[in-house]
């Protein structure tokens, strides 16, 4: 149904707009890879819908592929974690503490810095984030961060913002010659 942008179906009005998207691209010629994740917080499809599912993926094997997510697969995704092992330059005064069993570390660095850590390690840097990445859409706070750095007043961002904390299993630190 998908690849036969001239087929009239009847879908879920939340998948409708993503499912036209896809059948007006390949109206224009442009023919895409599709991923479906199916998600639901229990079993996965009866033998009826695989079949189909089986013979849709023959028919496109390069074009398409269907996975199910449940609660299962969705804690092992969470859990899985890519290990980031990364140096930054830290300017200015330094402050360096031990507080109960834990050790703390408080210094200035370059934007630039942090944007070169998402460059090369994407979002896998907020896994230990609960509240992960908010978005820029629908969230004042992130928004006005980001114009802050878009502005003309990005030299001052260092004033305007309360900083970036940065948990990990352990961290080493050197002072360099001023």
């Amino acid at each position: 149904m998908l690849f036969d942008p001239h087929r009239d179906l009847t879908l879920n009005a939340r998948i409708a707009p993503k499912v036209e998207e896809i059948r007006s691209m390949i109206r224009d010629g442009l023919i895409p890879k599709v991923r479906v994740v199916l998600c639901n917080n229990g079993a996965s499809w009866n033998e009826d819908a695989q079949t189909w599912i089986n013979d849709l993926t023959k028919k496109h094997p390069d074009r398409i592929e269907v996975q199910h997510f449940n609660h299962d697969s969705i804690v092992q995704v969470l859990q899985k974690t890519k290990p980031v092992n990364a140096s930054i330059q830290l300017s200015g005064q330094l402050i360096a503490e031990n507080m109960n069993h834990m050790r703390v570390l408080v210094g200035r660095v370059a934007a630039s810095q942090i944007a070169a850590l998402f460059d090369l390690h994407g979002y896998g840097l907020l896994e230990r984030n609960i509240r992960r990445y908010l978005g820029l859409h629908g969230n004042r706070v992130n928004t006005a961060i980001h114009n802050t750095l878009c502005s003309d007043k990005a030299d001052q961002f260092y004033f305007y913002n309360n900083g970036v904390t940065v948990v990990c299993d352990r961290f080493s630190y050197m002072l360099g010659l001023v």
